[in-house]
């Protein structure tokens, strides 16, 4: 029987992507760039994770964004 090889997802790649921003790679996630009409949500579905997990590993509390803030996003 042939071995069944499992590829984990990864985080979308920012030169795949052109959303208009520098982000930076950090392990296992990147440093994302807030750019004018960003949203948590709009982040969070580029990303494919939740508005409350970019909330909590930002320690945000509030959902307002200014261009130019840097988010820690894995």
């Amino acid at each position: 029987e042939d071995p069944m090889i499992v590829i984990p997802p990864s985080i979308p790649d920012t030169t795949i992507e052109d959303t208009g921003t520098e982000n930076d790679t950090i392990e296992n996630g990147v440093m994302y760039t807030v750019k004018k009409g960003d949203t948590l949500f709009s982040i969070s579905r580029l990303f494919g994770t939740s508005v409350e997990a970019i909330k909590s590993l930002n320690n945000l509390k509030s959902d307002l964004l200014t261009p130019g803030q840097r988010l820690r996003i894995f």
